[in-house]
């Protein structure tokens, strides 16, 4: 089967399966019409859609802010919850448009509605977003202490972040990699987290594929850095039963 959504411009990105076979899809979308979408302007929206196993849409939502928004993951629970991250407009200029966005993550319940946001202080995204057993929220991701982009241009960290189901805050680490942009997470039987991402070990480096390894507390146990010729960026990590990293 083949499904359709929205009638405007849309962007997925993201997709995850439950325990029976249903679908959830999640992305941006504009239902402006035309040309007129412009992410600049703040015309995108998250969205989710959540069809049957028979390709049956089930319900949609879009949650609406000031300014456009950005979808990077998303998961579903045991318990059928959504899980999403990415970021949120926070400041808009003064002809608009967004001019600082922040981390932002949602938990959406059955039918789709909007549980809890918890956002960053300051400009971020979270890129990625894994759970454990017992459905505890597991992001990775880059945030400045600023709003300002000039301020936060070299001076911006990568972090993993763990909530649990409520949306607390159960520890937020840094990632120690000179600098590390986090393009997906992992977490294995025991909660330890595995995080990948383009990773320089210096000022003046290229980056190369990157592994970090936390233990359930957080703790950093390892990182591990493959250094190539020229720039490298991994995009998808996974962990088997026997704590093997692909």
């Amino acid at each position: 089967w083949a499904a359709t959504y929205a009638d405007g411009h849309g962007l997925p990105i993201a997709v995850a399966l439950d325990g029976v076979g249903s679908v959830y899809v999640g992305g941006l979308v504009c239902f402006s019409g035309g040309n007129n979408c412009d992410y600049a302007s703040g015309d995108f929206d998250l969205f989710v859609v959540k069809y049957a196993s028979s390709g049956a849409q089930l319900w949609s939502a879009t949650y609406p802010n000031v300014g456009s928004d950005y979808l990077f993951d998303l998961a579903v629970g045991r318990s059928g919850s959504v899980y999403l991250t990415g970021k949120t407009c926070a400041i808009l200029d003064t002809f608009g448009r967004c001019s600082s966005g922040v981390a932002a993550t949602m938990k959406l319940n059955l039918s789709g509605n909007l549980l809890w946001v918890v956002k960053s202080a300051g400009m971020g995204a979270g890129h990625a977003l894994a759970l454990d057993n017992a459905e505890n929220v597991h992001v990775a991701g880059w945030a400045c202490p600023s709003l300002d982009l000039e301020s936060c241009a070299y001076s911006y960290s990568s972090y993993a972040t763990k909530y649990d189901s409520n949306g607390a805050v159960l520890y937020e680490v840094p990632l120690a990699v000179y600098y590390l942009w986090p393009t997906d997470i992992a977490v294995d039987a025991t909660s330890n987290v595995y995080v990948t991402g383009a990773g320089e070990t210096c000022d003046a480096c290229d980056a190369d594929f990157a592994v970090i390894k936390l233990a359930a507390n957080g703790g950093q146990l390892w990182t591990g850095v493959i250094p190539k010729f020229g720039e490298d960026t991994p995009t998808n990590i996974a962990v088997d039963g026997f704590g093997n990293i692909f």
